[in-house]
């Protein structure tokens, strides 16, 4: 499989319910998949992997995609105060300091 700029692949591989086996052994099933930088933040994925709320799993993802908080408020028509409220709480949940670590994490995540 040819990778293009920018990307990379997962595997995934998980086990199969026990009543799935071939000659009483059991199966696992594997997933490849292809990945891209370019790609943004799955909320909903954001909201399952960390536990937050889906407006600051919205904001992890403007963060990601390079927006400020003050883009992102202007953009979503929200107070700077609430991103900002909101970046706090994820720095609690996800358990870091700072903006970067937060985007290190949700990019990770992704991957």
């Amino acid at each position: 499989m040819a990778l293009m700029w920018g990307e990379t692949l997962s595997l995934d591989i998980t086990p199969s319910i026990p009543q799935v086996r071939l000659s009483d052994e059991p199966f696992a099933f594997v997933r490849l998949r292809r990945n891209s930088a370019f790609t943004g933040a799955n909320v909903a994925g954001l909201v399952c992997t960390f536990c937050v709320t889906p407006d600051e799993a919205r904001v992890l993802a403007g963060l990601v995609a390079g927006l400020s908080p003050a883009e992102f408020a202007a953009a979503h028509d929200v107070s700077e105060n609430t991103v900002r409220k909101q970046i706090a709480n994820q720095w609690t949940k996800m358990h870091c300091n700072r903006v970067v670590d937060l985007v290190k994490l949700a990019v990770l995540a992704q991957s």
